[in-house]
């Protein structure tokens, strides 16, 4: 959804209130907060395939940010189904979303 995308990309709160991305740390330094890696990679996800001119993008930062239930980085190469993975995206989105950690800079 257009509406999503947007607020992942702004980092700011959402047409509800409620935040939609943790805010930019202002200091810019130091470790990211567990979970915002997902948030950040997702943003230059959506940041490249909305402003680039090439007409792909290679997820690899992103796919390393994507963790499986165990905490563990996704194995890309074992196959998921896409309700499955689409699931595990959404609860661990959801959960970096919520804890309203600063995003990497």
């Amino acid at each position: 959804r257009p509406a999503f995308r947007q607020g992942v990309l702004e980092g700011g709160p959402s047409p509800s209130g409620r935040r939609s991305v943790p805010a930019a740390n202002a200091a810019g330094s130091g470790p990211p907060a567990v979970g915002t890696e997902l948030l950040y990679q997702l943003q230059v996800l959506f940041s490249s395939l909305q402003a680039s001119q090439r007409q792909y993008y290679t997820p690899t930062s992103f796919c390393a940010a994507v963790k499986d239930w165990e905490g563990n980085p996704v194995n890309v190469l074992q196959q998921m189904d896409a309700d499955e993975f689409l699931s595990l995206l959404m609860d661990q989105i959801d959960s970096a979303m919520s804890s309203g950690g600063p995003l990497p800079p």
